[in-house]
């Protein structure tokens, strides 16, 4: 069986894909278009980007701004994900994450000794009242309105959203089976018949350090079809002379979550849902959050870490992943 590869760094991650059973010179032509989608991607949706798409739409200060097809459909996920969440998922919260420090690349915070500190000391602290602050969409003009105060981080859901994407394009593309994988956000195809094994997924330890050269693994996941996303709070971390901070904010206080789930990998058929789930059981906890798991997306599996170190499975109804515990 032959197996195109690349690897390539966009949108402040690593990307990694493998694609099988196209024609060789189809697959190298797939792989090309790949990571000119994430380029295209980033270019949109970056909030880094001054002349990004969502720069430009956050800057609009409550004026109708001319935005993309992409960005309109975006913009309905993120309406339906807060729906669904009843309000943990939260976009508007980029003031909230630069009042904490992130108001820039987490790799520009790493070059710093991952200190984080607002550029501008004219930022205010969040309020709740300040994250319910909203935007309007008028699809038929092409047209988006923030109110004003507004301004919008896509970041998550953009990364899931733009797998998903890319994964339908290739499979109408005729790529029998493959895995796209930005930054641990992935979505496997084809595995699991033909004589293709299921395309096994590690799930990492929060504790792991970033000069471990192996990290240390809690469990595989088999996947012969399917998505996964994880979440937590010991990546994105960063000082501040008010303590530790991380990006995972809490829109019901305006400051980073503080439950007791650590990190959270949610498998299920779509990365963009898969990437919601997982954040907002970091956000309200490991009793709450899996309540709620179960309640708006049954079908999907979490494996949830809490900070006293446990480990949790939690079947979705139906699943068929076979999960495999390290020992």
């Amino acid at each position: 069986m032959s197996m195109e590869q690349d690897h390539f760094r966009a949108m402040n991650t690593e990307i990694d894909v493998a694609l099988m059973e196209g024609r060789p010179e189809d697959e190298v032509q797939s792989l090309h278009e790949i990571r000119n989608w994430f380029v295209f991607v980033e270019g949109r949706f970056s909030r880094f980007l001054p002349e990004s798409e969502l720069s430009r739409l956050n800057a609009s200060r409550g004026f109708p701004v001319r935005v993309s097809s992409v960005m309109l459909e975006v913009l309905s996920h993120a309406v339906e994900y807060k729906r669904l969440t009843k309000g943990i998922y939260e976009p508007c919260i980029l003031r909230a994450l630069e009042y904490a420090g992130y108001d820039r690349s987490f790799e520009t915070i790493e070059n710093y000794g991952g200190f984080g500190l607002p550029q501008s000391a004219m930022l205010e602290a969040p309020s709740y009242r300040s994250l319910e602050r909203s935007w309007t969409t008028y699809p038929i003009f092409n047209l988006a309105r923030l109110s004003r105060g507004t301004s919008l981080d896509l970041g998550g859901l953009v990364k899931g959203w733009s797998v998903d994407r890319i994964v339908s394009w290739l499979m109408v593309g005729g790529i029998e089976a493959g895995q796209v994988n930005a930054g641990g956000d992935l979505k496997v195809w084809g595995w699991g018949q033909n004589d293709r094994p299921a395309w096994e997924v590690d799930i990492p330890a929060p504790w792991t350090s970033r000069g471990q050269k192996k990290p240390d693994i809690l469990a595989t996941a088999q996947l012969k079809q399917g998505a996964a996303a994880t979440s937590g709070t010991t990546k994105r971390r960063w000082k501040t002379p008010s303590g530790v901070m991380h990006h995972l904010i809490d829109p019901r206080t305006g400051f980073p979550a503080d439950s007791d789930v650590m990190q959270c990998t949610v498998l299920g058929a779509s990365v963009a849902d898969a990437e919601i789930v997982a954040k907002t059981i970091c956000i309200l906890g490991s009793k709450e959050g899996e309540a709620w798991a179960k309640e708006a997306f049954p079908g999907y599996d979490a494996l949830l870490v809490t900070a006293d170190k446990s480990v949790r499975f939690v079947h979705g109804k139906g699943s068929n992943v076979c999960w495999k515990e390290a020992r």
